[in-house]
């Protein structure tokens, strides 16, 4: 499955495409799980570095950054508890630019997005409206009541 959102600083359009990074918008590609044809087609789309693609193809769950010619390549790691004593981990790519970002990942690490607390999708509006500063007082506030209730 593949989204594309091209967004600046008074619009977002849901159905981004690369052309739209022309016309002033930034754009984000977020595919889960996608297939040999769709990984080519964004390899050629974007000039992805075949080395960082063969990396992902292969899976690799070890944090990284890469300076490339034309952008940068990560590995985060999406890490939860399944069970006290054992942690999940998924690998979340991403290709990045100054005018794009593309992630990578499995639908298990998309997962813990579908169901956002109320705080974060607070913290993501504050972010989204360009005040990041109150976002980070937000995440002080809410650590600061989690360690006395």
């Amino acid at each position: 499955m593949q989204t594309a959102i091209a967004y600046n600083g008074t619009q977002v359009k849901q159905d981004g495409t690369k052309e739209d990074i022309s016309k002033g918008f930034k754009l984000w590609v977020d595919l889960v799980n996608p297939s040999p044809t769709e990984i080519s087609e964004i390899r050629k789309t974007f000039n992805l570095d075949g080395s960082a693609l063969e990396t992902l193809i292969n899976k690799s769950k070890k944090p990284q950054v890469r300076v490339l010619e034309n952008h940068k390549f990560t590995i985060i790691l999406d890490i939860r508890y399944k069970t006290f004593e054992n942690l999940v981990t998924e690998s979340i790519y991403l290709f990045h630019s100054t005018e794009w970002l593309i992630t990578i990942h499995s639908p298990d690490a998309d997962a813990s997005l579908e169901n956002p607390s109320a705080s974060s999708r607070e913290i993501s509006s504050k972010v989204m409206r360009g005040d990041p500063s109150a976002a980070r007082e937000e995440i002080t506030d809410e650590e600061s009541n989690k360690q006395n209730p």
